[in-house]
């Protein structure tokens, strides 16, 4: 295959906007707080699905992988579901560690809209929460953004698992074991937003790329206003970027999709405008992979422009990139021939034929 041709005219884009850093906050505490007390009965438990029996409250019997049910301020009265799950890792002579590694909360109402729940794990005698993950992170912070739940504030080092009424959390590097755990609690407050930096994690998934002072519209239709974007892990596509055509078949792959010149529509924020547009017109291709991805619940995920690419190229040693490869952007220059990028060194940009394959890594702004 043939190198993409370089563009003689392309121009790097930085941003120096300055990005707020926010201190420790105090959480106020709602009246409605639950303490949910998991107090465990048993030790080791060698070739076990569990790490260790616990009781719930007035000594009904569950273990870890099974959930109870109790309620918090924003339910009002309807209980919500809470399953605390552990994972076993193996080692030498025998031994090995059952951690606390993740916790589901289902059948949460829309009255929690717009809320922030924060959950802690306790020993049986200290009043100080365990470290749960990061090291020392104690607080797992999840935002109901509407139905969305999103990582909140204090997050990296932790993933999540969006679906209507119900989030998973999981600890990438769990801290506390199921032992140690004798009771959790988690409860209800106000959401406090949080103003990411390049290269921090953000949405319990991605990596942040750009961090805006001023908002800039974004959206389908680019009728929304965001300041943020963040591009899908490494893993995304459960291996390496999946490669593929800027347009397979359809429309998009013999005449111009996009309208006006290159330059009209490379700009952040107009990223997901112009997928939607190619994906519209072609049958099969980048855009069409790019909107299918759903990284944290997310349904906004798009192909990068030339100007968004220019932020990922700034930042790729933390995109998990280790080689050298092109990427596919949601540019066109003309009926049979796309805008692709090259990640990795110096990069640059480059003219393809939209048929030619080349890799995806979604993006999305927020």
């Amino acid at each position: 295959m043939s190198p993409p041709r370089n563009f003689d005219d392309s121009e790097e884009f930085y941003s120096d906007d300055p990005v707020q850093v926010i201190g420790p906050t105090i959480r106020k505490k709602v009246s409605g707080f639950l303490a949910l007390l998991l107090v465990a009965i048993g030790g080791y438990f060698l070739q076990s699905t569990f790490a260790s029996n616990i009781s719930i409250n007035s000594g009904r019997s569950v273990e870890f992988g099974q959930g109870v049910t109790q309620t918090v301020a924003c339910s009002g009265s309807a209980d919500l579901l809470v399953t605390p799950t552990s994972t076993f890792a193996n080692a030498a002579n025998g031994s090995g560690t059952h951690s606390f590694n993740a916790v589901t909360i289902s059948q949460i109402p829309d009255s929690c809209f717009g809320v922030d729940f924060t959950i802690n794990a306790y020993n049986n005698s200290d009043s100080a929460p365990l470290a749960l993950f990061h090291s020392t992170s104690t607080n797992a912070v999840i935002y109901d953004n509407g139905g969305t739940f999103e990582v909140g504030i204090g997050g990296t080092g932790m993933s999540i698992t969006s679906s209507p009424g119900r989030f998973k959390i999981t600890f990438d590097t769990p801290v506390a074991t199921s032992s140690t755990v004798y009771k959790l609690t988690i409860q209800s407050g106000l959401h406090i937003a949080i103003v990411y930096a390049p290269g921090e994690r953000a949405s319990g998934v991605g990596t942040v790329i750009y961090v805006s002072g001023t908002p800039f519209p974004c959206g389908a239709t680019l009728e929304l206003l965001c300041t943020t974007l963040e591009v899908a892990p490494s893993n995304w596509n459960a291996t390496k970027d999946v490669s593929t055509a800027w347009c397979s078949t359809g429309a998009a792959a013999t005449q111009n999709v996009l309208t006006g010149t290159h330059s009209t529509h490379s700009v952040i924020g107009a990223g997901l405008k112009n997928t939607i547009t190619i994906a519209a017109s072609c049958t099969g291709g980048a855009a069409n992979v790019a909107l299918a991805y759903r990284g944290a619940g997310f349904s906004d995920w798009y192909l990068p422009d030339l100007d968004e690419y220019f932020q990922m190229r700034a930042h790729y040693s933390t995109l998990g990139i280790t080689g050298a490869d092109y990427y596919n952007l949601s540019d066109e220059n003309g009926p049979t021939t796309g805008v692709v990028a090259y990640l990795g060194g110096a990069g640059n940009e480059s003219l393809a034929g939209k048929g030619s394959l080349y890799r995806v890594r979604p993006i999305r702004a927020y």
